[in-house]
């Protein structure tokens, strides 16, 4: 068991300084039909040199804004992904995998994403970890264009979807392509090519992917942000009706940043294009579609903690120890409230995953009445509150 102490009256917390975030996506002409893409220099640095001591401090969940739309997910399910950024001495790529292949990776951190399903919207949340720490370049600003994302997944169905041959396709801000993915992770054949720099742009398979309900489809989506300020990142698929099936919608290849979305709302709305693409079978895929590659586990998806055995231990004039223990481990923290004056101090995190929780609180005023709250986050971000405990400290 580890004790953390800290003082009543420290308010302050530890910012850690990471790389990236802030409004982004590659913008085109509003206009429906324009493919003319404005285009912003930036100056990039590499991540700054600082020491992640704690294992969900590199943990980040559904960066760019997409969200489960399940409220129960298995450790296998959903996408890993890679991110690289390009540095200063590098050009600006027009297509994704010189991104992939020759941009520099985001080494340590563990990027996982529940779906893809991003519609067309301003994007200033940048890269955030489950400890709420923005990633940014050495000077403190955030990356908010020019980088990469390389994604893995097993495509399968889900429990009431019927097996047989799928169309795939993508609508994307900036490029991306969709390669099935060989046993060796190598890029297999080509599915989608929806690359280059433009505004959300509908790309559509040719050739359809079989879904048969007991194996799964592995892919490789490479998808790269060129110049600002919208992204889109949208997976969809429809049935293969027949072998005369016509795979060329009205809609592939049209591109705009208000084409498919009304990216001036939030969250954004979809356009009477978006709702044609579902009148002819299109879909986003569902977050039971996405399964983690063999051998990974979703840490993003561990259930909130379970907390058991708060209690208040060594009550002195003027601290108080809390203890507990959680189920999965857990970062430890403790909210202290002067019950007189209605003062609330959250005392800083432990960032510390352990099952046994210790917190020393010091600085109490004597012979006065606090209510204490045990507060625990697991390694996927979801946090607990026990209880109210409320005491008073010796005279």
């Amino acid at each position: 068991m580890r004790t953390q102490t800290v003082r009543f009256q420290y308010l302050g917390f530890l910012a850690l300084n990471l790389f990236f975030a802030a409004g982004c996506g590659g913008d085109g002409a509003s206009s429906g039909s324009s493919g003319i893409e404005s285009s912003t220099t930036v100056s990039t640095l590499p991540p700054a040199e600082v020491t992640y001591p704690y294992k969900n401090t590199k943990l980040i969940c559904d960066a760019l804004n997409s969200s489960s739309d399940l409220t129960d997910l298995g450790m296998r399910q959903g996408l890993l992904a890679k991110l690289f950024y390009l540095n200063d001495s590098q050009p600006r790529f027009g297509s994704v995998n010189p991104y992939i292949e020759q941009g520099q990776p985001l080494q340590d951190f563990t990027l996982y994403f529940s779906r893809l399903n991003i519609p067309t919207r301003p994007w200033d949340r940048g890269f955030v970890t489950t400890t709420g720490n923005v990633i940014t370049n050495q000077q403190g600003t955030t990356l908010y264009e020019w980088f990469g994302l390389e994604f893995q997944t097993d495509l399968r169905l889900s429990g009431n979807e019927p097996a047989g041959y799928y169309q795939l396709a993508v609508l994307s801000d900036d490029g991306a392509t969709v390669h099935r993915r060989n046993a060796d992770d190598s890029l297999g054949t080509l599915i989608i090519d929806n690359d280059g720099s433009h505004p959300t742009r509908l790309g559509c398979a040719s050739t359809p992917i079989l879904l048969d309900g007991i194996s799964n489809f592995p892919i490789t989506l490479r998808y790269y942000q060129g110049p600002r300020f919208h992204i889109a990142l949208v997976l969809m698929k429809r049935p293969w009706l027949s072998p005369n099936f016509n795979p060329q919608d009205v809609e592939c290849g049209q591109m705009g940043n208000d084409r498919f979305f009304d990216s001036t709302q939030n969250p954004p709305v979809a356009t009477a294009n978006y709702h044609g693409l579902e009148a002819r079978g299109f879909a986003s895929l569902t977050s039971e579609n996405y399964g983690l590659p063999v051998g990974f586990l979703n840490a993003c998806n561990l259930p909130a903690p379970i907390l058991s055995l708060v209690q208040v231990i060594d009550v002195l004039s003027d601290s108080a120890k809390v203890s507990w223990t959680t189920d999965v481990a857990s970062t430890s923290q403790v909210e202290v409230t002067n019950v007189g004056t209605g003062e609330v101090v959250q005392v800083p995190m432990d960032l510390r995953l352990m099952n046994d929780h210790t917190v020393n609180v010091s600085g109490l005023l004597p012979n006065t009445l606090y209510r204490l709250v045990a507060i625990s986050m697991s390694d996927s971000g979801k946090t607990t509150r026990s209880d109210v405990l409320t005491i008073r400290t010796r005279r």
